[in-house]
């Protein structure tokens, strides 16, 4: 027996993507996923990252992905949180890794 379970729970999920190199934070940003989105949990994953000076991140040997989805109901919200951190050499992300990072003003 197979079925969908649908639910009117408002969900939301933020990712925040940290630029790193071995001690320091070169550059942070988070995306907000509103509740809204209609295909949130079925997306492809796809975002861009705007990053004011390509030159702040030179050393960085990895970027770190933190998802967190919240979910509100009678019980009130109870984030779940995962990571992900991917390699990087001088800022050429491998692309098995699905990232490219590219110098808009070139």
């Amino acid at each position: 027996m197979t079925g969908d379970i649908h639910t009117t729970i408002p969900l939301s999920c933020s990712i925040k993507v940290s630029f790193c190199n071995d001690s320091d934070i070169l550059h942070e940003s988070t995306l907000e996923v509103p509740a809204s989105s209609s295909d949130m949990l079925g997306a492809t994953g796809k975002m861009s990252i705007l990053v004011p000076d390509l030159s702040k991140l030179k050393g960085a040997k990895h970027i770190i992905f933190e998802f967190t989805l919240s979910y509100g109901g009678s019980t009130g919200s109870s984030p779940l949180k995962a990571s992900q951190q991917i390699w990087i050499d001088n800022m050429k992300a491998y692309k098995s890794d699905g990232i490219t990072i590219r110098d808009k003003k070139k």
